[in-house]
């Protein structure tokens, strides 16, 4: 099998896949961190017995590119806007929400028609923190069906599966989505 991250960064979710024994698949935007990516890949093989597992590596938008098959499973930190020192309110959140909804929402529904059905992406997208300690959800959560998508729940978590340390603004919800 075989992990793509989309926006592979410089290559964390992709050296934990190497070491569970999958092949990896990383893209990014960014040279730079795709090359810091290949390099962090090399470091992990020179240091650790993981086997002769494949690793690609790409420049690429999420938003348009076309990836070359297989696309077993999808794990990925996606984007997460601007990060924020304070609760974020008005026209900054509503920015930032209106980024990021545009750029995953691109990104999902490219990657859509790439996919088999039946094939899972475990995502870790952006939700920000409120003054009322609550949470701005992206709205096309509430529509993952008309991109084609299912959202699976969990059986130990509630209904939300959030992260964030102390201090941060900006969490990142946990999902996993199926694509129909």
């Amino acid at each position: 099998k075989t992990v793509l991250d989309p926006f592979c960064g410089t290559g964390v979710i992709l050296q934990e896949a190497l070491l569970m024994g999958y092949g990896i698949y990383g893209s990014d935007i960014d040279s730079r961190l795709v090359n810091y990516s290949q390099q962090n890949i090399d470091w992990l093989r020179k240091h650790f017995p993981i086997g002769d597992q494949h690793a690609r590596f790409e420049i690429a938008d999420a938003r348009t590119y076309k990836w070359s098959p297989p696309l077993d499973l999808i794990a990925s930190e996606v984007y997460l806007g601007q990060p924020f020192s304070q609760v974020p309110t008005g026209k900054a959140l509503e920015n930032s929400l209106k980024e990021c909804e545009d750029r995953i929402g691109t990104f999902l529904a490219n990657l859509a028609p790439q996919l088999p059905p039946g094939t899972r992406l475990c995502l870790a997208i952006p939700a920000w923190i409120t003054s009322n300690h609550g949470f701005t959800h992206l709205p096309f959560l509430d529509h993952l069906s008309d991109m084609g998508y299912t959202r699976v729940t969990f059986q130990h978590a509630g209904s939300e599966l959030l992260y964030y340390r102390p201090g941060q603004f900006v969490a990142r919800e946990l999902i996993v989505i199926c694509r129909d």
